[in-house]
């Protein structure tokens, strides 16, 4: 399959060989291809190899996160919205009255949105990357994919892709921009807590793994 595709020609030029005669008569086997993407010029070649082996996975690795659905924050703005603050207008203390008042919210929150074990699928997502920025990336990649997968190709679907990628860049760095500059907010973020996210931000700290 050609691996670069111009307005012009659809070329070959990206290969991949492989042989391993001690794995000739084994079960394993192999797949190949290309992948829609436009990622580089050339469309990113892969190649799989399988074998009777299975990777040990271990799931404790992964870390805890919060899962703040649509479901899950209905659930604490309904909670919320009963809580009886009786106890709290009766606080003739400050600070008794603060500590009461962020104990009630807490225990709502931490009621509605458990920590649950981050899953293996999502574990290398980036934290900016939303579920409309995933959609849009997919919409973007069938554009392409209609643009360019015929050799004779339709100026307006190539246009079509071109206009949309542009918006892209600028929603998906938006929203890259507004990720990092909450994470390195002094105003919302302790000196703990701010070092804590650059050191996650740089790779400073990284977590042992088997």
């Amino acid at each position: 399959m050609p691996t670069r595709i111009t307005d012009r020609s659809a070329t070959l030029i990206d290969h991949i060989y492989y042989c391993n005669p001690a794995e000739r008569n084994s079960n394993s086997s192999i797949t190949s291809g290309n992948l829609w993407c436009d990622i580089t010029d050339h469309l990113p070649n892969f190649i799989l190899l399988k074998k009777n082996t299975e990777r040990r996975f271990e799931p404790n690795n992964l870390p805890f996160v919060r899962l703040y659905s649509p479901k899950n924050i209905k659930k604490f703005n309904e909670l919320i919205s009963n809580v009886s603050w009786d106890s709290l207008y009766q606080c003739s203390n400050a600070d008794k009255a603060y500590d009461l008042f962020h104990k009630k919210i807490t225990d709502c929150h931490d009621k509605c949105l458990p920590k649950v074990r981050l899953s293996g699928k999502r574990a290398k997502d980036k934290l900016w990357v939303t579920q409309g920025i995933k959609r849009s990336s997919n919409y973007k990649n069938k554009l392409f994919k209609n643009g360019y997968a015929a050799i004779v190709l339709m100026n307006d679907d190539k246009q079509k892709y071109k206009d949309y990628e542009k918006i892209f860049k600028k929603v998906t760095l938006a929203a890259q921009t507004a990720y990092y500059k909450e994470k390195l907010d002094l105003r919302i973020n302790t000196v703990k807590q701010l070092w804590t996210n650059l050191n996650r931000i740089s790779s400073l700290s990284r977590s042992k793994t088997i």
